[in-house]
């Protein structure tokens, strides 16, 4: 690449061909979210050829056990503000694929400083610091790892929990005796219901003698299919019926299954071991457990950055979600009331392997189930985060949009663009993997900034787990054109690794990401992609993206990855080429839609023919 002005000239030329059917300029206030002061104004020839701090890219600083020191921080700083970034986000993963951390992948093999230590947060409040001397913006990762809410504290009965059952079979008329002691092989328990059946159809369980065991054998609640074709007849609530740790209860004649259900924290390690699991990772569905997270943490760096908090420190963040899938909290039972309308006590057996009416009725539950596990978890969680940022002058971005695990029941009802939308800055990301898959969900994220009014997309831009240092500018910028042209306007580069002057070359690198430091070949060249992402980005700020039509096609909108080609494998219409189109949700489109002049508005000035 060249710095030449004419060489600046032509590629500005080329972009604006390439965005002008997709943008339409209008004014739009915009200076909450910290970019230009408002999309529409004229482009300044002198800001195009110099952009603005608040216009320019990012990167993912990863700090890898704490490996940094003062001299690296500003050496690091102002080597990217001497290349054209405008701000960083801090990254300080523990325990997250460590896998991959051997071989020849050069990774520091002792922890120099232990996460949210004192001596950790010296070295955040001297970043915060350096960035504001540098006119440069942060954001901090809410976690010490990726894909999870998880920090160095025990957060003991504020952990993730599911919901477990026992049972037992009794033949009325029969005076039914049992103590109720704690699971033994969790460390914290609360018993949520215990429930008397009348077993209707075939019944698979053997009938027990008085007393009866409920805390023996313990089995995980049942989601998918039944495990045996037992029908709940008549379910009684025996709650009332527990008296100091043991229950008594005189069953009438019949056929009689007790169900006793208790929330457990959850013990076993999930998808990314210690990333997903242990100690610190936090009740997600519970927005105590998450406010005292955030206070153990963000509130403690906010307090150190003091008058630099929401002026330089100014956003907190969340990556996508590849943490423990928890299906229960405390307090379920009301808000499973207060999202659905009718309580979830006569459905519980449904949940424990029986029918309850029939298979359609327990399907219909076991949806509305899954429906309010992801309410729970975006308004107790990721809502929660977005009301205790502002509350302390902050802003917060986060990819809780996706990618995810479909098929976990936390996700299964899930709507992408609900999430993303309670987001300040919806975040997205893309792969430049070997392959040259069209890995990308901009477009989606794109679409809820649309819908909500956000005017910047953020995206994690160039990831990929090919060989170290195998990407180059000429490689990257046909993927970061794409991604541009799909909304996003706010590329967070994935990934500069600090690496300590003393370490030397290669010095340390994360295990994914298109590295990018002083330490590669090219960085003396680096300052002019990041000058053509940013002259890309200071465009795109100055409009607004144009769609000609607004369609609804679910209440759990989910795409992994693409471009918008399609909304569905099974739609009815077919657009002509040149025509764009955005997904609406259901909240957006019965609560903020209206009509006007034959077009449909939305609150943030998007109007769709």
């Amino acid at each position: 690449m060249c710095r030449r002005p004419f060489f600046r000239y032509v590629i500005a030329v080329v972009l604006m061909a390439m965005l002008f059917p997709v943008i339409q300029v209008r004014s739009t206030d915009s200076a909450l979210f910290g970019n230009s002061p408002k999309t529409g104004d004229v482009v300044s020839e002198q800001e195009f050829k110099s952009v603005p701090g608040l216009d320019r890219p990012w990167v993912y600083w990863w700090w890898l056990k704490g490996n940094v020191s003062k001299e690296s921080i500003t050496r690091e700083l102002e080597a990217l503000n001497d290349k054209g970034v405008g701000g960083v986000l801090l990254f300080d993963a523990r325990g997250y694929h460590d896998d991959y951390y051997t071989g020849n992948i050069p990774v520091p093999l002792h922890l120099k400083m232990e996460f949210m230590s004192n001596e950790w947060r010296e070295m955040v409040k001297f970043a915060v610091q350096e960035a504001d001397r540098l006119g440069m913006t942060m954001s901090v990762n809410l976690a010490n790892t990726g894909g999870s809410l998880r920090g160095p504290w025990d957060m003991g009965p504020k952990g993730p929990k599911s919901l477990i059952w026992t049972a037992a079979t009794v033949q009325g008329p029969a005076a039914v005796s049992a103590s109720l002691k704690p699971p033994s092989h969790v460390k914290h328990s609360w018993d949520a219901a215990v429930i008397a059946v009348k077993v209707g159809g075939k019944s698979t369980r053997a009938v027990d003698s008085n007393p009866i065991d409920l805390g023996g054998k313990w089995y995980d609640v049942v989601t998918e299919g039944r495990s045996d074709e037992a029908i709940a007849e008549q379910v009684i609530d025996l709650t009332d019926k527990v008296k100091n740790g043991s229950l008594n209860w005189d069953a009438p004649e019949g056929e009689w299954r007790i169900i006793r259900f208790t929330c457990a924290t959850i013990q076993k390690v999930g998808a990314h071991g210690a990333a997903s699991a242990g100690k610190g990772s936090v009740d997600i569905l519970n927005t105590d457990a998450v406010e005292t997270y955030f206070d153990l943490m963000g509130n403690q760096l906010l307090k150190d950055a003091g008058p630099l908090a929401g002026k330089t420190l100014k956003y907190f963040y969340n990556v996508s979600w590849e943490g423990i899938y928890p299906n229960w909290t405390l307090g379920f039972e009301e808000e499973f009331s207060k999202y659905r309308g009718y309580a979830i006590k006569p459905y519980l057996p449904v949940l424990a392997g029986m029918l309850v009416e029939n298979q359609e009725v327990s399907d219909r539950f076991i949806l509305d189930f899954y429906h309010t596990l992801s309410d729970l978890f975006r308004n107790n969680c990721y809502r929660k985060i977005g009301e205790l940022c502002h509350a302390r002058g902050m802003q917060w971005h986060s990819e809780n949009g996706g990618p995810w695990r479909r098929e976990e029941s936390l996700f299964s009802q899930a709507d992408m663009l609900d999430f993303w939308g309670i987001n300040d800055i919806p975040q997205a990301e893309f792969w430049v993997d070997k392959n040259r898959r069209p890995r990308s969900n901009a477009r989606f994220a794109s679409m809820a900034a649309n819908l909500y009014g956000r005017p910047l997309v953020a995206i994690e831009a160039f990831t990929h787990m090919d060989h170290h240092w195998s990407k180059y500018p000429s490689y990257l910028k046909p993927y970061a054109d794409k991604n541009f042209i799909d909304g996003a306007n706010m590329f967070i580069w994935h990934t500069f690794t600090s690496s300590p002057k003393e370490v030397g070359k290669p010095g340390y690198e994360y295990f994914a990401g298109t590295h990018i430091n002083p330490n590669i070949t090219w960085w003396e060249e680096a300052g002019n992609f990041f000058d053509y992402l940013g002259r890309c980005q200071y465009l795109l700020r100055k409009g607004q993206y144009a769609a000609d039509v607004l369609t609804y096609a679910s209440d759990k909108n989910y795409v992994t990855w693409g471009r918008g080609e399609k909304w569905g494998d099974d739609k009815s219409l077919s657009l002509g080429s040149g025509y764009k189109y955005d997904l609406v949700n259901t909240e957006i489109l019965v609560d903020k839609l209206s009509v006007v002049d034959g077009k449909l508005v939305l609150p943030g000035g998007m109007e769709y023919r």
